[in-house]
């Protein structure tokens, strides 16, 4: 159940590595085997977060996103456990596709 959730979780953009930890230990996974999941799922962020970059903000340009735009934009990818420098290439790779 564990694995399945965490890969279900990480696969959608809803939580990835710290947040993905923590949201098992919510729902009553073990520490120690959310620990052990969470490390065994462990990949490379970006894919997933072009992917729901695409499909939550499809119409966002990095080069012409006023201020507001830009933090709504990364707090949203924050919150869910991407790292700033995972989200800010991510997002200067966007503008220049």
């Amino acid at each position: 159940m564990a694995e399945r959730l965490a890969t279900d979780l990480q696969a959608s953009g809803r939580a990835v590595g710290r947040r993905l930890l923590l949201e098992l230990e919510k729902r009553g996974i073990d520490p120690a085997l959310a620990e052990s999941v969470v490390t065994d799922h462990a990949t490379d962020p970006a894919p997933v977060l072009r992917r729901v970059l695409q499909q939550k903000f499809s119409d966002y340009d990095d080069s012409r996103a006023e201020q507001r735009e830009r933090r709504r934009v990364v707090n949203f990818f924050q919150r869910r456990g991407f790292r700033l420098g995972t989200i800010l290439d991510v997002l200067r790779d966007s503008t220049e596709e």
